[in-house]
């Protein structure tokens, strides 16, 4: 195949970027080319407006004064003048253009190619078929046709939007009445014809006719004779128009060769679409290079305008572009591979590949780059957290057993990589020594075993000699499904062997802890019993009541019986019930302790004194409950009250007085506040004795002890000194006051009508205030000195010691 150099038409002389749209077309006019490049101040090309492109630009409402660069927008295909002939036909019919730009290896400009000049190169091929007109009619111009009604801006508009240069008019019965060209309205235009004017007034009225069945030479001697005709009209016997062929039509056909390239041109392009958001390039094979020949609006974007007609091997590295033309030569499949391109990353597929063409499309993966290598950061860093974690951690395969360790497993088992430990261990669950109550050394089972433990809470547990040692550990083995895969799962084995032992022991620790608790248990119980003493606790969000058995015992009910704080209630003294509200009260609200003595009445029929102490906590939490002991202390009272109360009066005897006085006095000594003592006896009671009888003498004593008892506090010590004599101390009280007090009982007592006594019952009293450092003895002498003075003086009447 000839090499187009000598195919050049230099005399097509470009124009500037100052040029307007006049200049263009009269350039073209001149040229007879059809169109005209633009060069910049260096002589390379930079753009080309058509004749087609000047139609549309004048439909668009511009004007010939208009400046021509920047209307021209279409993508400028260029090609190198050392390139053969079948590589620019391929160049032409694939981008669908009628001329090529030319320039020499320095880029510069040396003229154009047109369809015309590779007709007439090609000529005599085309001339040698056999084929007749009606295999070459084009279809598609069929479809377009005027009538004598339509303005040359309707039939420009056509062309325009179909992008076609000729339409035939056609009259009454689809007569044919002739052709109208895109060249002729251009002209009409420059002339300052209205858009607006019939187009019938403008058509060329004999059109070049031929019979569908002419064969493609006579076709071709009509091209010859008549340069300047575009098109021949193909008609039948009865003159009915059948269609058109135009000069590239003849080209499309020229040679088997040739039509084979320009149709698997027209395939690869198909697959390459200007909308597509990828980039396309469309590679054509010449000789040993890889020529780009397309190249898609994307292409262009990422690539620059100037990459049509350059090597391959100018976007991809050397490497890259050997391996893909070897296997591309060798009819082997091209892996999708990857380029970087002004900072970004594409992956590059061969979409389509024939004998001469080749397709690739170029999709940006920058961001799939960029989550690569996040993802790999990411997993690097969990892999160094693994690695930091003492635990052992494997992802390992239901099938393919372990698949990757941390750290730790590695140095447990001593091995360098994962590779190794597969050398030895295909499943972990090889490592584990068979024990019962731990995993087993089952390969099919292991796994959802462990899995399934941990679902449901369980620990799973596994026994691993270390290699170092030779010591048998003890693991917790955790097991989780992989995240991206349910077929994998993540294992960690956690050393617990020194937690198990601590455990084991503290296990002995508690049994034995618990036998001793059972035995102290067992001694409370029986303690209580002796003490009768039960303990209960009252939950306060419900009043729910619970108690030991001793109070069953107390309360004379069976254990089995259940009682609420309202039936427990039911069984207190109705005088002791507000007493017992009240510490119950103190402890919930105020958080105190309180405590008294509260008499139950049993189901014996028996009043039981008992002492309750209720103890609240010190902080509460969210059950609030009051705890407390109950002791009866029936026994003990009526002990005490032999031990400490005079039989006779029911007040204090001199044992009680004994055990008080002692207190008072250390009282006296720490706080120095007055402490008085009164002593007083009946005058004259033996002779009452004797009058009427020992019996009625016990009741003036007892009657007498009432009366003082309700005119003294609650502080005040009352005591039966002996035989008709009492005494009084009175705490915090100076020797006034324990006179006033003794003046207030003489009188009550002298007022008193004692029953069976018919005279006045009368009592005389001394009283002396109790010094810090004497003796209870010492005072109590003083203070029976001046009763005796009362006497002495009449009886009836109080003597006071002066205050001392």
């Amino acid at each position: 195949m000839m090499i187009i150099q000598s195919l050049i038409d230099k005399k097509i002389e470009p124009l500037g970027l100052g040029a307007t749209l006049k200049e263009v077309h009269e350039r073209i006019k001149e040229s007879g080319c059809g169109a005209v490049a633009f060069i910049d101040e260096e002589s390379r090309p930079v753009g080309i407006l058509t004749e087609r492109d000047i139609s549309r630009l004048l439909f668009e409402g511009c004007g010939f004064d208009d400046l021509a660069f920047p209307l021209a927008i279409k993508e400028l295909v260029v090609s190198q003048e050392n390139r053969d002939l079948e590589y620019v036909l391929s160049l032409m019919t694939g981008n669908n253009i009628r001329r090529i730009v030319i320039c020499n290896k320095a880029g510069r400009y040396s003229g154009i190619i047109t369809q015309d000049t590779i007709f007439h190169e090609l000529g005599e091929e085309i001339y040698k078929t056999k084929l007749r007109a009606r295999h070459l009619i084009n279809a598609k111009n069929l479809i377009h046709k005027i009538t004598p009604s339509h303005s040359l801006k309707e039939a420009l508009s056509l062309m325009v939007e179909n992008k076609i240069g000729t339409l035939p008019m056609l009259g009454e019965g689809e007569r044919i009445l002739g052709m109208l060209t895109e060249r002729k309205i251009v002209r009409m235009v420059e002339l300052g014809v209205s858009l607006e004017s019939p187009a019938v007034e403008f058509i060329d009225k004999n059109p070049y006719l031929v019979h569908e069945d002419s064969f493609i030479n006579e076709i071709i001697d009509i091209f010859e004779k008549n340069s300047d005709s575009l098109c021949v009209l193909v008609i039948d016997s009865s003159r009915e128009l059948k269609g058109i062929i135009t000069k590239r039509d003849l080209l499309k056909n020229a040679e088997n060769s040739y039509k084979n390239a320009i149709e698997e041109s027209f395939r690869a392009t198909r697959y390459a679409l200007n909308n597509f958001p990828q980039s396309v390039l469309e590679c054509y094979y010449l000789e040993t290079t890889m020529l780009i020949q397309w190249a898609n609006k994307r292409a262009f974007e990422l690539l620059g305008s100037d990459i049509v007609d350059k090597p391959l091997s100018a976007i991809l590295d050397q490497a890259t572009y050997e391996h893909m033309a070897e296997r591309i030569a060798a009819g082997l499949r091209v892996e999708p591979f990857n380029i970087e391109i002004g900072g970004n990353y594409y992956e590059v597929t061969l979409a389509k590949s024939t004998r001469r063409i080749m397709q690739l499309v170029f999709t940006d993966v920058t961001k799939h780059k960029e989550y690569e290598e996040t993802l790999r950061k990411e997993q690097q860093v969990v892999q160094d957290i693994l690695d930091f974690q003492s635990s052992i951690v494997l992802v390992a395969g239901s099938d393919e057993g372990v698949l990757s360790a941390n750290r730790s497993a590695l140095d447990f088992f001593g091995f360098r990589d994962v590779k190794e430990f597969r050398m030895h261990y295909r499943c972990i669950c090889e490592a584990f020594i068979d024990r019962e109550g731990f995993l087993k050394n089952r390969h099919e089972a292991w796994l959802h075993e462990a899995l399934l433990a941990n679902q449901t809470g369980r620990d799973s547990k596994a026994i691993i000699k270390d290699r170092h040692s030779g010591e048998e550990r003890i693991f917790v083995v955790k097991v989780g499904r992989y995240p991206r895969d349910s077929h994998k799962f993540i294992v960690s084995l956690t050393d617990v062997t020194e937690l198990e032992m601590s455990k084991r022991e503290l296990e002995g620790k508690v049994m034995a802890r618990t036998a001793e608790l059972s035995r102290a248990m067992s001694i409370l119980e029986e303690a209580q019993k002796i003490a009768r003493l039960g303990n209960w606790q009252l939950y306060l969000h419900n009043a729910e009541f619970e108690y030991s058995k001793e109070i069953t015992k107390i309360l004379g009910i069976d254990e089995e019986d259940r009682l609420s704080i309202k039936d427990l209630m039911s069984f207190v003294h109705p005088e002791d019930k507000r007493r017992l509200m009240r510490g119950f009260i103190r402890s919930a609200k105020k958080g105190q302790n309180a405590s008294c003595n509260i008499r139950f009445l049993n189901l014996y029929g028996q009043t039981r004194m008992t002492h309750i102490q209720i103890k609240a906590p010190d902080e509460w939490h969210e059950e609030k409950i009051l705890f407390g002991i109950c002791q009866d202390i029936t026994e003990q009272i009526e002990l005490e009250k032999i031990a400490y109360y005079d039989s006779l009066t029911q007040i204090y005897n001199r044992n009680k007085f004994n055990e008080l006085i002692t207190r008072e006095i250390e009282l006296l000594k720490r706080y120095k506040q007055p402490l008085s003592l009164v002593i007083f006896d009946i005058d004259r009671f033996k002779r009452i004795n004797d009058t009427y009888g020992h019996r009625v003498g016990d009741e003036v004593l007892a009657e007498l002890a009432g009366i003082v008892s309700r005119e003294i506090r609650s502080t005040d010590i009352f005591v039966r000194w002996g035989g008709e004599e009492f005494v009084i101390v009175t705490p915090q009280t100076p020797t006034q006051g324990a006179q006033l007090l003794a003046e207030k009982i003489r009188s009550k007592i002298e007022e008193w009508k004692f029953e069976g006594v018919e005279e006045c019952v009368t009592c005389s009293f001394g009283v002396t205030n109790i010094l810090r450092l004497e003796s209870i003895e010492s005072a109590i002498e003083r203070a029976d000195e001046l009763l005796y003075k009362a006497k002495n003086n009449g009886r009836n009447q109080v003597v006071m010691a002066e205050e001392r």
